[in-house]
């Protein structure tokens, strides 16, 4: 087992004035300050994608009204992602998942996955429990356990937040923000993804994202969220609002499939953001390809091939700090240091579904 930031021993005062800190006792850990210069120019792992454009490393929350169809939009996430299935046209990397269906009994999981996916739901990656101890009391040890004997799992999924959200009667900014918070060091520190089923509020609000039930910390300290709306409960169409730390921002229309009750793709009414031209990733990609699929040098050797008229060590950084962006184009950047210096790897990757970088 790591070593955690968090001492997951909660105070057992239920009660508590408001302002106090519901967890107590954290383990501090040292700053590890760095220098800008530092960070720029380290490399960092890039976050990585489940659902390409929708889903990513990180606490992710699902939220709609009661009976709104999100438990059904959390199945089909868990079962394209167990699968590697591409969901509405989206690529899926394939990795096993965890899904704590706590509203819900194994007959009528049975009978949901089977109207769902039919023969296809029958799968040896997709692990479903229907009952677990809350956050307070001992849920993070339970899933670290789960999660040590199957290091493949790639997607949590805890439906719904409410059945393992502290039992404080009385909810408030740091009793929100610290749960959440206790989950999102949970994903960060295992590479993957936790998805929180939660509901919205009754009342109307100018942002869809304000309709998350409890105080703002909750959707504050989370990475990203989907908030299914409807006009009407009986409404066939849905529309899903999408945000997210590292990635664009998205609305989909949704359409209730009646005989799987799947959600099938409408149309995207706001797809992501058009991002301007980049001549230097579009050069390397020109470059580096299946017909030259490796090239190893220096900074400068690298801005005399392309011609890009540029500094060394600005092509350099630049990169660094667009490696996700060349991974999403099959182009993987690598750094070593010999005794020439610094040398740069560009790599041409053949991707496939069983990959979540």
């Amino acid at each position: 087992m790591m070593e955690h930031l968090f001492n997951y021993e909660f105070d057992k005062e239920l009660e508590l004035p408001e302002g106090s800190n519901v967890y107590q006792n954290y383990e501090i850990a040292n700053l590890n300050a760095q220098t800008l210069a530092e960070i720029l120019d380290s490399p960092y792992e890039p976050p990585r994608f489940l659902v390409e454009s929708l889903l990513c490393q990180g606490l992710y929350i699902i939220a709609g009204p009661p009976k709104s169809g999100k438990s059904f939009l959390a199945c089909q996430i868990a079962f394209n992602v167990a699968s590697g299935h591409d969901m509405w046209g989206l690529r899926v990397y394939q990795g096993d998942v965890l899904y704590l269906a706590f509203e819900d009994t194994y007959s009528r999981i049975q009978k949901r996955f089977y109207r769902m996916f039919g023969t296809a739901a029958e799968s040896n990656h997709l692990y479903i429990a229907t009952n677990a101890r809350s956050i307070k009391n001992g849920l993070i040890k339970d899933t670290e356990q789960f999660l040590d004997k199957h290091s493949k799992v790639s997607l949590v999924i805890i439906d719904t937040f409410g059945m393992v959200r502290d039992s404080c009667s009385n909810y408030n900014y740091y009793a929100d923000y610290e749960t959440v918070a206790i989950l999102k060091k949970l994903a960060d520190q295992r590479n993957l993804c936790i998805i929180l089923v939660h509901h919205t509020r009754k009342q109307e609000a100018n942002d869809v994202f304000q309709l998350i039930s409890g105080t703002n910390e909750i959707f504050g300290a989370a990475d990203g969220a989907m908030v299914l709306t409807k006009k009407s409960r009986t409404d066939l169409t849905a529309d899903l609002f999408v945000v997210g730390r590292d990635q664009p921002d998205m609305q989909i229309i949704l359409r209730r499939n009646l005989h799987t009750l799947c959600w099938d793709l409408g149309e995207f009414v706001k797809e992501g953001f058009d991002e301007p031209d980049d001549p230097i990733l579009d050069a390397v990609v020109a470059f580096v390809n299946s017909e030259n699929p490796v090239w190893k040098g220096t900074a400068t050797e690298l801005v005399s091939i392309l011609k890009l008229g540029t500094e060394a060590n600005k092509i350099s950084m630049h990169l660094n700090l667009n490696t996700r962006k060349l991974l999403e184009k099959n182009i993987k950047f690598e750094r070593t240091r010999n005794h020439d210096g610094r040398i740069i790897k560009l790599s041409y990757i053949k991707k496939d579904n069983t990959s979540c970088s």
